[in-house]
C-alpha cells in the first residue's frame, strides 16, 4: 500500500493484495514456469559479418557524415534481405530478430530508419556503392551490374493457387489477386 497526503486528508494512492504470507511463501518456492524466446538470427548474423569485412560501418558513416547511420541502413538493407518489407514493417521485424538484444532501443530504430532513408543523396548512394565495390575487389570478387526491374499487376484468377494473392497493385484494384513478375539482366543481357 503506498499513502499520498492531499491536503489535510491521507489517501491510498496505490493498493495491491498479495496473499497470505503462506501464498506468499508458497509462489515464491514453487517451480516457476519457465518461458522461451525465439529471435531470427542465422540470416542476419551473415549479414553482420559481412558488413564487418566489407567496413559497412566506416564507409556509411563517412558518406553520409552521421556515425549512427549505418545501423539504420544495415535495418533495411536486411529486412530487405531476410523479407520483402516496408520502412514500417521493417522497424516492427526488427523486434523477433537478434537485432532486438544487439540494438534494444525501440523508439530510436523507427525514427531514424525514416530520417536516414531520406538524407540518402544520389551522391552519397554512388559514394557507398563505390566504396563497397573497392572491397569487393580487394577480396578477390568482381562485381557485375544487374538490372533489376519489378512489378505486379492484377489477375481475375480467383481459385486458391499458391502465387496470385491479395495486395497493392499499381492499377489500385485491391480487390483482384496479383502476380509480382521481375525482369533481371546483366549488362550483357
Amino acid at each position: 500500500i503506498e499513502n499520498k497526503r492531499e491536503g489535510n486528508k491521507v489517501r491510498r494512492s496505490f493498493s495491491l493484495y498479495l496473499g497470505t504470507a503462506e501464498d506468499i511463501i508458497q509462489a515464491i518456492l514453487a517451480e516457476r514456469e519457465i518461458t522461451l524466446k525465439t529471435y531470427e538470427f542465422g540470416s542476419i548474423a551473415a549479414l553482420l559479418s559481412i558488413a564487418g569485412e566489407l567496413q559497412f560501418k566506416q564507409i556509411t558513416s563517412q558518406a553520409l557524415s552521421d556515425p549512427d547511420a549505418w545501423r539504420a541502413l544495415l535495418l533495411m538493407i536486411a529486412g530487405r534481405f531476410c523479407r520483402s518489407l516496408s520502412k514500417n514493417a521493417t522497424v516492427e521485424w526488427r523486434t523477433k530478430t537478434i537485432l532486438q538484444l544487439l540494438w534494444p532501443q525501440d523508439a530510436y530504430y523507427a525514427e531514424k530508419l525514416y530520417r536516414t532513408m531520406d538524407t540518402l543523396s544520389d551522391n552519397a548512394i554512388d559514394q557507398i556503392t563505390l566504396e563497397l565495390a573497392k572491397k569487393l575487389i580487394e577480396k578477390g570478387l568482381s562485381p557485375k551490374i544487374l538490372f533489376l526491374d519489378p512489378t505486379n499487376f492484377f489477375t481475375y484468377i480467383e481459385d486458391k493457387q499458391l502465387l496470385p494473392q491479395k495486395g497493392h497493385s499499381k492499377e489500385k484494384r485491391s480487390d483482384k489477386n496479383l502476380v509480382n513478375v521481375a525482369l533481371a539482366t546483366t549488362q550483357d543481357n
